[in-house]
């Protein structure tokens, strides 16, 4: 049998300008929703018209649990429209 082969290695330059994105949540529109054991959906609405909603089936949290949805705008991401939509799930960490 022959000696392995020797892997490969290889390097990693960043970009000279690497994309600075920024989230802003929008407090003001957020929701805060107790989903029981059994399931349930929260949803909230963007300043600009997007609604957002999020179901949650039966037996996916262990307990019961307050979830907040907090619609937000992220800016100076390399690709897409000057300004990107997306929500802010809490409490962080919440696997389910």
């Amino acid at each position: 049998m022959g000696a392995a082969p020797a892997p490969e290695s290889a390097t990693f330059s960043p970009p000279a300008d690497p994309a600075s994105a920024s989230v802003s949540p929008d407090s003001s529109r957020g929701v805060a929703k107790t989903i029981p054991i059994t399931g349930g959906e929260i949803q909230a609405e963007g300043a600009d018209g997007t609604l957002y909603s999020l179901q949650i089936p039966g037996d996916a949290l262990e307990v019961e649990t307050t979830i907040k949805m907090i619609p937000a705008a992220v800016t100076g991401l390399p690709f897409g429209k000057d300004q990107t939509l997306a929500v802010q799930l809490e409490p962080e960490g919440l696997a389910f």
